[in-house]
């Protein structure tokens, strides 16, 4: 099967091939849909990762949206193996795992659950904060960072400061749920921050030795309780952290993450986590690519997060009532369609139609075909002139909505007109 594999940690993982997987008792093999590159992806694949066992080769990939054998989606975790999610298939313990609902988007899962996860499960697993307190966001201009601003808001976090050092990406964090927003290395964080009961940081290193003097320094009663989650390190793995700092200030500092979370907590808290992922409150900015780019992509500088499709799908025939009534066949999907429109299930994608349509028509797909090659037929419906239903652009600028489907169909968009 085709996977995304790693041969050396100094370089990036290739497309390439890899054995079909054979799963134990109590495992099952699922279909890829989706596996997010996350930081974490990057640390397993570059063998940096605490969990690191140094074996290679591997597929990267700790987490992924699949489809088991009975046909539910799964939003899955993976443990420490070295066949990853960046595959065509791969092995889940479905205890591990959550089934999805129908109208679930598998991109946006992907992409949301792992920096999502970080903070959701640092603030009802690792910590007790009251509904009264405080959380200061340390990185709050990376993805995981802006999740964590939502989260902390969505979870009843009375104030939320949000630090970082790009000021463009700091002022739209206040549509986010940021009460207040700090530039590092330009305003006075413990001004601003110092009274704060909670700090997630994502960056560790040097800035979050300077952050933590600041705070200290800032605090107006120093007897306060202060915990300080370390849950990231985008500016290095060590910090220079002072010693006056947990002599003068009540300081707890504490690590949130694999390990000092137990793996049933986690898995405990997917349910809700998914709930919450699926819903309209929280913000996802995701990129769909296939697979067989990741070597591209791996380093790209990007703000949004990259999603791995390993296999998107094609509508295999594409039926339109015609003008005197007769079906016609379309041809099928582009390959340079948009995967990340094109495996949502039920009402994913908005679509619009080329020629002269008059009327905003539904588009009503049957399941029809052997589950293993995901065969699919749509029937276009509509009293009037009819035409192929193309995907809009990534803008989402369309002339009619996707009707609920079945739970199992998935169209590609970008199909070539009637």
């Amino acid at each position: 099967m085709r996977a995304a594999v790693v041969t050396r940690f100094d370089s990036p993982p290739d497309p390439g091939q890899w054995p079909e997987p054979h799963p134990d008792e109590g495992e099952v093999v699922v279909e890829v849909m989706a596996a997010a590159l996350h930081p974490r992806v990057r640390s397993q694949a570059d063998g940096s990762h605490y969990t690191s066992t140094d074996e290679l080769p591997l597929v990267p990939g700790v987490d992924g949206v699949g489809r088991d054998p009975d046909g539910a989606m799964r939003y899955f975790v993976l443990p420490d193996t070295i066949l990853g999610s960046m595959a065509e298939r791969t092995i889940i313990d479905p205890r591990r795992s959550v089934v999805l609902p129908v109208g679930a988007d598998p991109v946006r899962i992907a992409a949301a659950m792992n920096p999502a996860m970080s903070s959701w499960v640092a603030l009802r697993r690792r910590i007790d904060i009251e509904p009264s307190g405080s959380v200061l966001v340390l990185g709050a201009t990376g993805s995981a960072g802006r999740m964590a601003v939502q989260i902390a808001r969505h979870l009843g976090v009375e104030r939320v400061v949000a630090a970082g050092r790009d000021p463009g990406r700091l002022a739209l964090l206040a549509d986010l749920g940021a009460d207040e927003v700090v530039t590092l290395g330009v305003d006075d964080l413990g001004a601003v921050a110092g009274d704060v009961d909670v700090v997630l940081d994502y960056v560790w290193g040097v800035p979050t030795a300077e952050a933590m003097r600041s705070i200290v320094t800032g605090r107006s009663d120093r007897s306060r309780p202060l915990v300080w989650v370390e849950i990231g390190a985008t500016a290095g793995p060590v910090a220079a952290i002072p010693s006056a700092a947990l002599r003068a200030a009540r300081l707890q500092i504490v690590g949130s993450g694999q390990g000092s979370v137990p793996t049933r907590d986690i898995v405990d808290e997917l349910s809700d986590l998914a709930e919450f992922v699926m819903g309209e409150e929280l913000r996802v900015e995701a990129r769909a690519v296939p697979l067989g780019l990741v070597g591209k992509v791996w380093n790209e500088p990007t703000t949004d997060r990259v999603v791995l499709v390993p296999r998107p799908l094609q509508v295999r025939r594409l039926r339109v009532p015609g003008e005197h009534g007769r079906d016609r066949r379309a041809g099928t999907a582009s390959s340079a369609a948009d995967p990340r429109l094109a495996l949502g299930d039920g009402p994913a994608a908005e679509w619009s139609c080329h020629g002269r349509c008059t009327r905003a028509l539904r588009l009503v797909a049957e399941w029809v075909g052997d589950p293993q090659r995901h065969c699919r037929r749509a029937v276009h419906r509509g009293r009037r002139r009819a035409c192929v239903p193309g995907v809009a652009g990534v803008d989402g600028h369309a002339a009619a909505a996707v009707g609920q489907v079945d739970e199992r169909v998935r169209l590609m968009p970008d199909v070539s007109r009637c």
